[in-house]
């Protein structure tokens, strides 16, 4: 006997509905996490750990890629529908996903905000610091957030981020630590690193290497003797970002170069890190120069460090190095003398696009912005070569103090000169631009750590 055709469909239905809720069922035991860790830290913030994932793309733990299968109002209704669950990035980084309880958030009173460092299994702290703000719940606080760093002691098994209260500049509060599970461990093969001094030679021009320290404040002091000078630096605070100094002595042709300095560093290990340090140079004596690592790798490793030298802007620059701005015209207060004034030098074009005469801003914060200054883009700026202000006169001859270079390398870039404030009586002022190339030097080696007492280092005349 046949089966009535109106039963048989009722069946496919019935069916096809419990295979469906079976799906759901399914891909939701599959991308529901496990009951997070949490941590505690001294300011009351409760933080729940989700995980963490290394590479370009990044998708919260416990919220896999079937979860997309799903229509929005069930993604929603079983709460893996949250913003901010994913993202690419364009170079490999860690992010370590957190969850700031929302029950605890609402208690909040105003902003707040964390710093926080990355640390090694045997406690050092390296890289680049982030921060994290906090907001009572219904401004923004509670809920998930990740914290992202482009570098990592990729040897260490177990990883910790230590929480430190963003207030009291270097004398950051200790908040807490949460440890974890390295997602990029690996067993790298351990560079040699060459005994220091090292030099290295580039058309006529000897860079020697002298000294490394990792592991120091940002506070540098040099002292004059007799003898010489002394050049000494602190250990970093608990709560600081590491910083290292590397001590360099320039000869061209065979005389002290003391118009050489270092312009930027590169740092790599054989873990994979790569790093563009950000960093300053000052003579300490003669010609010796002084740099200070604005960010650092982990010291347990061998560096390879790409050093860029470059010339002060009392040295001597050709016409083609050289751009010329005579007569800009000084606006009134507040008002901007649109330039739009465009030259061709080495291959790239620069192209000035506006000087802007405002106020002195009050005390607290602002931007380059906010300042006078002189706005100027270039259609390239490749890695080695820097773009700097190396004078700014006014019409009746004085010189105004002035700041500002090329921060970033790239296409295109746009660099601000900042000028601290534009002379009384001022009509016109005129700028002198430089473009250099810098000369490239490698070193392979390993910093020394600094002591508990700092590091110091007598320089002879």
């Amino acid at each position: 006997m046949g089966h009535d055709p109106a039963v048989r469909r009722w069946f496919i239905r019935v069916g096809a509905l419990l295979l469906g809720v079976g799906l759901i069922v399914l891909v939701v035991m599959l991308v529901r996490a496990a009951p997070p860790r949490s941590v505690t830290l001294a300011n009351g913030v409760l933080l729940d750990y989700r995980g963490a994932t290394f590479g370009t793309n990044h998708v919260m733990p416990g919220v896999s890629r079937l979860a997309r299968l799903l229509p929005r109002p069930l993604r929603s209704w079983f709460g893996l529908d949250r913003p901010g669950q994913s993202f690419r990035s364009d170079s490999p980084l860690l992010a370590v996903w957190l969850d700031d309880d929302p029950v605890v958030a609402t208690n909040r009173v105003g902003r707040s905000g964390m710093v926080i460092l990355l640390a090694d299994e045997h406690g050092v702290q390296a890289g680049e610091e982030t921060w994290h703000s906090l907001w009572p719940a219904g401004q923004g606080g509670g809920g998930s957030f990740n914290l992202q760093f482009r570098v990592l002691p990729r040897r260490s098994r177990e990883l910790a981020l230590r929480f430190y209260d963003e207030g009291g500049g270097m004398a950051r509060s200790f908040l807490g630590e949460l440890t974890f599970s390295n997602p990029a461990y690996t067993n790298a093969p351990i560079w040699d690193a060459e005994p220091l001094p090292v030099t290295r030679t580039n058309d006529a021009l000897d860079c020697q290497l002298l000294a490394l320290v990792s592991g120091v404040s940002h506070h540098t002091r040099l002292r004059s003797t007799d003898a010489g000078t002394v050049f000494e630096n602190s250990a970093a605070e608990p709560g600081e970002r590491p910083q290292a100094v590397g001590l360099f002595h320039f000869t061209e042709a065979g005389q002290p170069g003391t118009n050489w300095v270092v312009g930027s560093v590169l740092l790599a290990d054989a873990t994979g890190n790569s790093l563009s340090c950000g960093s300053s140079s000052y003579h300490c004596s003669g010609d010796r120069v002084a740099h200070r690592f604005g960010s650092i790798l982990w010291p347990d490793e061998v560096w390879d460090m790409t050093v860029w030298a470059k010339r002060t802007m009392t040295a001597a620059f050709s016409e083609e190095e050289t751009i010329l701005l005579p007569d800009i015209v000084v606006p009134a207060l507040g008002e901007t003398n649109r330039l739009e004034r465009v030259f061709q030098s080495q291959g790239i074009e620069v192209r000035v696009e506006q000087f802007v005469h405002n106020p002195s801003p009050s005390p607290g914060g602002y931007s380059m912005d906010d300042l006078t200054h002189l706005r100027v883009e270039l259609s390239e700026l490749p890695e080695g070569m820097y773009f700097e202000l190396a004078e700014l006169r006014d019409d009746r001859g004085r010189r105004l103090l002035s700041s500002g270079w090329s921060r970033t390398h790239g296409k295109p870039t746009v660099t601000t000169f900042s000028v601290e404030k534009v002379p009384e009586g001022a009509k016109t002022v005129t700028a002198r631009l430089v473009l250099q190339k810098g000369r490239r030097y490698e070193f392979r080696v390993q910093p020394e750590r600094v002591g508990t007492n700092g590091f110091r280092m007598e320089v002879a005349e």
